[in-house]
C-alpha cells in the first residue's frame, strides 16, 4: 500500500489507484495519514474540514466519509482489511506494511548525508531522486478548507516545505563537494535573493564564489550578510560563518574543491526467479525472521548446511516481495555456476545492464550503481565465493545505500553490516505420545509431510498408512531433517518403496555420524547407485552444461551410446529420481538443469571416466552448431525466438568459448565468434565484444581460414566501444591477411562491411559509401547485411548532404528488408526511412522512427532501437517540441550507458549541447561539446553538419566571451566520462528544462 503526500494525495493498493472521492473525504484521509498511526479525534477532524460553523449533522457526514473510504478499500482489495480504524472518540490509520513517499525522501536524504564527504556525486544522485518525489506543493489542495489555517494539514505543509528547502540546499552543497561549483552559482544567487536572512545559502554562495576564483566577491557576500542580519534582525551570524570568512582570507587548503565521479545507469527490469515448485512446509517462522531482518539491515545472510533449504527459503522471500505493492525491484544472481576465485562483477553487471566502456573500471561503475538504487539483490550460494562477495558488498554497503542484499551461504560473509539468520533442519518430531501411536495428519512432522509431498510428485497415488508412516518418520529422523536428502530419498520411493529405502539407509545414509558434505554425498551416492549404466553415463555427461539444457542438447552431448527413445527414457528416469530438475521456460519449452551439488558430483564422476574429454568436445561441437544455426535463423521471421534461445544458452556458449581458448581450439572459437558477430552488435550483447577483440589479436590466428572474418568482427566490436583506432588496426591486419593468404577468403566481404561502419563514424562518407557498395556486391554477403549496407549507403549520402541520393537508397533498403523478413532488418529500414524524412517531412519521420523502435524492441535489437530513439529526439528538437525532447534525453543517455556504446553516447550528448545552445544556455552547451571533442571514442562530425557545428560553436563563444568559454572548455575536457553523464542528467538537462519553461513531470 503506497501513500503519496508530496503533491496531490494518492493511495495505491496493489498497483491500483484507490478512488478517494471529493475534497472533504480526501482531507479526512490526509489528516489520518499525517498523524502516522496516532488517533485523531472527531472534533479535530471536524474543525479542520468544516471550520467553526459545521452543519448540524456534521458527525453523520464524517461517518459517511469514513464509510465511503472503507468501501473504496473493499472494492479495490476485497481480501485486505481496511486500514481506517475506529478509536475511542476518533479514528486512526493503520501504518503496517505501507510505503509513504515522505519516508522514501527522508531515507534518500539520510543516505546522501552519509555519502557526502566520501562520494559527493552519489549524494547528488540521491538528492536529485529525493527532489523528484515532489509532484507539486504537498497538501495544497486542502488550503481552501474552512479550518485550514489552524489544522494539522497546514502544519504538515510547513514542515514539508522546510524539508524541500533543506534538500535543495543539501543538493547545492553536494554539487559543490562534487566539484560543480561554477554551475551552482545561479541557483545560489536566486536562493540568497529569495531569503536574505538565511545563513546557509550565503555560506554556500561564498564557498562557490571562492572556488570559482572570486575570493573578493565571496568575502563581500559574507560581510554583506553580516551587516544585513545585524540591521534587520539585530543578530550576529554563527561561528561557522566567521570561520569560513577567516579561511577565505587565509586561502585555507580545506576550501579547495574535491571532485567526485558517478555513473548513472538505469536498472533493467527485475529478473524473475523460478516460481516455487510446491508449498513451503514448516518455514513460516524462518520466513518471518528473514523479512524482519531485511527491514532493519541492508545485508541479511541465510546460513546453514548444504541441502538445508536456504535457496528454497530465499525463493519464498522473493515470491512474497513480488506480490507486494510498490515493492523494490528484485534481482537474483545464482552463483553456483561460477568457480572459486571468479569475479562476480561482470556477471552481476551484465544482469543489471551496467556496461562501462573499454577504459572504465567495471568494479567502480557497479559499486556506484548499487549504492544509489532502491533494489533487493539476492546472491544465492555464496560459500565458494566468500571473499569476492564480501569485497563487493563491503564497498557497496559502506555508505548506507538504498540497496538490500539477501544472501544464502554455508558460511557467513563476516561483514559488519551483516545480519545472520541461521537455518536449521526441518522438525522431525510429531504430535504422537509415543512411536507406537500413529499420529494424525495434523500432528505429522514437517519432515514427514515434505517426504509425502515429494513422493507424490513421482508417484501420484502415494499415501502414508499405519505401516509406512513409522518407517518414514524413522527415515526422516536419520536424514536429520535435511530437505534435499529427504526429497532425493522420496524421489526413489517408486523404485524401492518406503521399506526398501529405510532398510538401505543402514549402510550408506547414517548422516549423524558423517560430516556435512559427506552426508549429502551419501544421499547422492545412493541415488546414483540405483541408476543403470546408461543413466549413470548420461548423468555424468550432463555436468558439462552450464545454466541448463534442452532435451535435444542432452541427446547430442550427454547421450553417449544411447539413441532415440533410450536417451529420452534415461533423462526421464533422472528427472524422476530428482537427479535432474525441469521447468518450463517463457516459450513453453522444457529446460533441464542439475542442482549445484548434483552437478559437482556428476562432474567428479565424469572426470574419472575415460570419456570425459569426449563429452567436453561434444558440448563444444553442439555450441558451434547452435550459434551457426542461430546466425541464419536470426535473419528470418523467427528472430525473436532465437534471441530467446541465445539468451538462455549464453552460459553454455561462454563455457564453450573459454574452453576453446584454454585448449587452443581456435577453429571452434573462431566459428563461435564469427557466428555471433551480428548478434553481438544488433542485439547489444556487449559481453561478446571482448571475446572477438581478444581472438582478433591472437598470435596463432594468422593464416587461419576465418582469420579475416574474426578480425572484422573484432573491428566491429572495437568500433561499437568507441575504439576507432583499434578498429582500423584490426581491419588493416585483416586486409594484410587476405593479401598474404589468398586462400583465406571466407567472409572476406565482412572486412569492407566493418570498414564502412568505421568510415561513417570517422565522417568519411564518400569512402563509407564505396566500402558499403563493395561489400554489398560480394556474392556471399548475408541477406540482413544487404539491408544494413543499403541503409549505410543512404546514411552516407544523407550525412554528406546528398538528400536526393539518400531518398533513392531508401526504397531498395525497404524492399530488401521485406524480402529478408526478420524484424531487425525491417527496423533498420524504418529507421533509415525516418532519418532521411527528418529533412522535410517530420510527421512521416516520426511515424517511421516510432515504428523502428517498436519493431526493434520486439526482438531486443538494442542498437537499432537506440539510434532510432536518437533520431526521434532530433526530430522533436527540430519541431521545437521541447517537452518531448526533454523527456526523451534521459532514456536515450541511459540506453547507451547500459549498452556501453560510447561512440553513440557522445553523439547523443552533442545533440543535448545543440539543444542547450538553441535554448540560450551557452555554459552547459560548451561543457558538453568540449567533453565530446576531447573524447577519443567520439565520432567525427562531417559533411554539412560540420559547418553547422562550427557556426554553433562560434555563436556560443561570442555569447560567453573568452574567459567563460575557456573555463567551460577546461571543465568539459577534464571531466571523466562518468562525470559527464552526471553533469548531463543532473545539471545540463535541468537547465534545458528550466529554459524551455517545462515543469518536472509528475512521478507515477
Amino acid at each position: 500500500m503506497a501513500y503519496r503526500l508530496l503533491g496531490p494525495l494518492t493511495v495505491t493498493v496493489r498497483g491500483r489507484l484507490l478512488p478517494l472521492g471529493g475534497l472533504r473525504r480526501r482531507a479526512v484521509l490526509a489528516l489520518l495519514l499525517v498523524a502516522r498511526g496516532a488517533s485523531v479525534g472527531e472534533d479535530a477532524i471536524i474543525d479542520a474540514v468544516w471550520g467553526d460553523n459545521p452543519p448540524r449533522d456534521v458527525r453523520n457526514g464524517l461517518q459517511s466519509h469514513i464509510s465511503r473510504l472503507r468501501a473504496s478499500w473493499v472494492q479495490t482489495a476485497p481480501d485486505l482489511e481496511c486500514p481506517v480504524l475506529r478509536t475511542p472518540g476518533g479514528y486512526r490509520l493503520a501504518m503496517t506494511d505501507v510505503d509513504v513517499d515522505v519516508d522514501e525522501v527522508t531515507s534518500s536524504v539520510a543516505a546522501a548525508g552519509q555519502s557526502l564527504d566520501s562520494r559527493p556525486a552519489s549524494a547528488v544522485s540521491l538528492l536529485l531522486h529525493a527532489l523528484g518525489c515532489w509532484r507539486g506543493r504537498p497538501l495544497q489542495e486542502f488550503a481552501g478548507l474552512p479550518g485550514w489555517p489552524d489544522s494539522a494539514l497546514a502544519a504538515e505543509q510547513l514542515q514539508l516545505d522546510e524539508l524541500h528547502r533543506r534538500i535543495t540546499e543539501d543538493l547545492v552543497e553536494a554539487r559543490l563537494a562534487a566539484g560543480l561549483y561554477a554551475e551552482v552559482l545561479p541557483d545560489l544567487r536566486r536562493m540568497t535573493a529569495q531569503d536574505v536572512l538565511s545563513e546557509r545559502p550565503h555560506r554556500l554562495l561564498a564557498l562557490a564564489l571562492y572556488r570559482s576564483g572570486k575570493p573578493s566577491e565571496a568575502l563581500n557576500t559574507l560581510r554583506g550578510y553580516r551587516a544585513r542580519l545585524a540591521e534587520e534582525a539585530g543578530l550576529d551570524p554563527s561561528a561557522e560563518l566567521g570561520a569560513l570568512e577567516a579561511k577565505i582570507l587565509a586561502q585555507h587548503p580545506a576550501l579547495e574543491p574535491q571532485r567526485g565521479g558517478f555513473t548513472a545507469n538505469a536498472p533493467r527490469a527485475p529478473l524473475a526467479w523460478l516460481r516455487p515448485p510446491a508449498p513451503l512446509l514448516g518455514r513460516d517462522a524462518d520466513l518471518q525472521r528473514v523479512r524482519d531482518a531485511m527491514a532493519v539491515s541492508p545485508l541479511v545472510t541465510v546460513t546453514g548446511t548444504g541441502g538445508v533449504g536456504k535457496t528454497r527459503l530465499a525463493m519464498e522471500v522473493v515470491s512474497a516481495l513480488a506480490r507486494e505493492t510498490d515493492a523494490s525491484p528484485v534481482v537474483v544472481l545464482e552463483l553456483a555456476s561460477l568457480r572459486p576465485g571468479d569475479s562476480i562483477d561482470p556477471v552481476l553487471a551484465g544482469m543489471l545492464g551496467v556496461r562501462p566502456g573499454p577504459e572504465e573500471p567495471l568494479g567502480e561503475v557497479l559499486v556506484d550503481y548499487l549504492r544509489t538504487r532502491r533494489l533487493v539483490l539476492v546472491l544465492d550460494n555464496c560459500e565458494h565465493l566468500l571473499v569476492e562477495v564480501a569485497d563487493l558488498l563491503e564497498r557497496v554497503l559502506s555508505d548506507g545505500p538504498a540497496l538490500t542484499v539477501l544472501a544464502t551461504s554455508r558460511e557467513r560473509l563476516g561483514l559488519r553490516a551483516e545480519q545472520v539468520v541461521p537455518l536449521g533442519p526441518l522438525s522431525t518430531h510429531n504430535g504422537a505420545q509415543d512411536f507406537t501411536e500413529a499420529p494424525a495428519q495434523g500432528h505429522r512432522s514437517v519432515a514427514t509431510r515434505l517426504f509425502e509431498q515429494s513422493a507424490r510428485r513421482v508417484q501420484d497415488d502415494f499415501t502414508l498408512d499405519e505401516r509406512t508412516l513409522p518407517a518414514v518418520d524413522e527415515l526422516c529422523r536419520r536424514l536429520d531433517g535435511l530437505p534435499l536428502a529427504i526429497e532425493l530419498a522420496a524421489g526413489q520411493v517408486r523404485t524401492l518403496g518406503v521399506m526398501g529405502l529405510r532398510d538401505r539407509l543402514d549402510d550408506r545414509l547414517d548422516l549423524l555420524s558423517l560430516p556435512r558434505q559427506s552426508s549429502l554425498r551419501t544421499v547422492i551416492d545412493r541415488s546414483y547407485a540405483l541408476l543403470t549404466a546408461p543413466e549413470r553415463a548420461m548423468f555424468a555427461g550432463l555436468s558439462v552444461f552450464d545454466g541448463g539444457f534442452t532435451l535435444e542438447a542432452a541427446e547430442r552431448v550427454a547421450g553417449g551410446a544411447l539413441t532415440g527413445s533410450s536417451t529420452v527414457k534415461a533423462l526421464t528416469r533422472l528427472v524422476e529420481a530428482s537427479m535432474v530438475s525441469v521447468r518450463q521456460d517463457r516459450s513453453g519449452r522444457l529446460r533441464y538443469s542439475l542442482l549445484e551439488t548434483l552437478r559437482a558430483y556428476a562432474a567428479e564422476r565424469l572426470a574419472a571416466d575415460t570419456a570425459a574429454g569426449s563429452a567436453v568436445l561434444s558440448h563444444t561441437a553442439w555450441v558451434v552448431d547452435l550459434v551457426e544455426e542461430a546466425e541464419g535463423a536470426l535473419e528470418g521471421p523467427d528472430e525473436a525466438q532465437w534471441v530467446g534461445i541465445l539468451e538462455a544458452e549464453l552460459p553454455n556458449i561462454r563455457t564453450a568459448w573459454h574452453g576453446c581458448i584454454s585448449r587452443s581450439d581456435l577453429t571452434a572459437a573462431a566459428r563461435i565468434t564469427v557466428a555471433l558477430a551480428n548478434y553481438a552488435q544488433i542485439h547489444e550483447q556487449s559481453e561478446l565484444w571482448p571475446w572477438a577483440r581478444a581472438l582478433g589479436v591472437h598470435p596463432a590466428l594468422a593464416g587461419h581460414p576465418l582469420s579475416a572474418a574474426v578480425q572484422s568482427a573484432a573491428a566491429q566490436a572495437a568500433c561499437l566501444q568507441g575504439d576507432l583506432d583499434e578498429a582500423e588496426r584490426l581491419l588493416a591486419a585483416a586486409q594484410q591477411t587476405l593479401k598474404a593468404h589468398p586462400h583465406v577468403s571466407q567472409r572476406a566481404w565482412s572486412c569492407a562491411a566493418s570498414a564502412n561502419i568505421v568510415a561513417i563514424f570517422r565522417g568519411s562518407y564518400l569512402e563509407a559509401e564505396r566500402l558499403a557498395r563493395e561489400a554489398y556486391d560480394a556474392p556471399s554477403v548475408s541477406p540482413l547485411w544487404r539491408v544494413i549496407l543499403l541503409a549505410d549507403i543512404a546514411l552516407s549520402r544523407l550525412y554528406r548532404g546528398d538528400i536526393e541520393g539518400a531518398r533513392e537508397a531508401v526504397a531498395p533498403c525497404a524492399r530488401r528488408a521485406a524480402d529478408v523478413g526478420c524484424p531487425a532488418g525491417r527496423s533498420f529500414a524504418a529507421f533509415v526511412d525516418g532519418e532521411v524524412a527528418l529533412v522535410d517531412d517530420p510527421d512521416r519521420a516520426a511515424a517511421a522512427l516510432e515504428q523502428a523502435v517498436v519493431i526493434a524492441r520486439s526482438v531486443k535489437a538494442g542498437y537499432v532501437e537506440g539510434v532510432a530513439m536518437v533520431s526521434l529526439l532530433s526530430g522533436a528538437m527540430r519541431r521545437r517540441d521541447y517537452q518531448r525532447a526533454v523527456d526523451a534525453f534521459p532514456a536515450v543517455i541511459e540506453h547507451w550507458q547500459r549498452s556501453g556504446m560510447w561512440v553513440q553516447q557522445w553523439t547523443t550528448l552533442r545533440l543535448l549541447a545543440e539543444f542547450l545552445a538553441d535554448l540560450d544556455q551557452p555554459r552547459p552547451a560548451v561543457v558538453l561539446l568540449s567533453a565530446a571533442d576531447s573524447a577519443a571514442e567520439a565520432s567525427v562530425v562531417g559533411g554539412p553538419e560540420a559547418g553547422r557545428a562550427k557556426e554553433r560553436w562560434e555563436r556560443l563563444v561570442r555569447r560567453l566571451g573568452p574567459e567563460d568559454t575557456a573555463r567551460c572548455v577546461a571543465m568539459g575536457s577534464s571531466m571523466a566520462r562518468s562525470d559527464v553523464i552526471v553533469y548531463a542528467l543532473g545539471i545540463a538537462l535541468p537547465r534545458a528544462r528550466q529554459a524551455a519553461g517545462i515543469t518536472v513531470a509528475a512521478r507515477p
